[in-house]
């Protein structure tokens, strides 16, 4: 969830929201940072950048394509800010990034076109 204040000053689109995030995660690994030990700072940036502001069926459904490119790249910079900002507060600390990766496989393994598309 993002805080609604957020979402109407552009949400992930605006650059503003990864320095918040940010903060967040500051205010976060301060309050917790001495009980945990594992942080993952997003869950499926690809989901929330190009479902919530391409496709609109996540929130916060819309459906703006450049708004999505900025969105992902936003979050790919709120995850860096804010894994700095964890490690430097509790260096022994595990950060990482939850991605949804999966296999592509080209529909002819034969095919130079099919294997150059799934590369």
């Amino acid at each position: 969830d993002l805080p609604q204040t957020l979402e109407e000053a552009g949400g992930w689109a605006n650059r503003d929201t990864a320095f918040r995030f940010a903060d967040y995660a500051a205010s976060t690994v301060e309050a917790l940072g001495d009980r945990v030990g594992t942080w993952t700072t997003l869950n499926e940036p690809w989901c929330s950048a190009f479902l919530g502001y391409a496709a609109g069926i996540h929130a916060p459904g819309r459906t703006e394509p450049s708004a999505a490119v900025a969105a992902v790249h936003h979050l790919l910079l709120g995850h860096g800010l804010a894994a700095d900002t964890i490690r430097a507060a509790a260096p022994e600390a595990k950060v990482g990034i939850t991605l949804n990766m999966y296999p592509i496989i080209p529909v002819d393994p034969s095919d130079p076109g099919d294997l150059d598309v799934a590369r």
